[in-house]
Formats: C-alpha cells, sequence, structure tokens
C-alpha cells in the first residue's frame, strides 16, 4: 500500500506537483486515524466494563 502510495506521488505529475501537500494529508489522516481508533477502542473496552459492572450490579442486588 505505501509503495503503491510512493509511486503513485513520484510518477504521476499531478500528484508530483502536490507531493508536500499530499504528504501533509496522509500524516494528517493517519493520525486522525488512530485517534480515532483509540477512541472506538477506549469505548468498547468502557461500554463492555459498564455492562458487566451493571450485570454484576444486578446479580449481586437479586
Amino acid at each position: 500500500m505505501c509503495s503503491s502510495e510512493w509511486f503513485a506521488l513520484f510518477f504521476s505529475p499531478t500528484i508530483l506537483i502536490q507531493k508536500p501537500l499530499a504528504i501533509i494529508n496522509t500524516k494528517k489522516v493517519g493520525a486522525i486515524i488512530i485517534v480515532v481508533f483509540i477512541i472506538i477502542v477506549s469505548l468498547i473496552y468502557g461500554s463492555k466494563r459498564i455492562f458487566y459492572g451493571e450485570v454484576e450490579y444486578d446479580a449481586a442486588t437479586k
């Protein structure tokens, strides 16, 4: 995937003109993907912990 992106960056004339912008955009997209992934994982683990905690609480009160 990275090699094809670099191939496009170096050999496509329209992207060659916008190469600095493309590199900045890919870095921004990568950072956004990482942040979103971390948020999703933390929400999943948090919701599971809350759900299991509520189930254990209900079982203990009954």
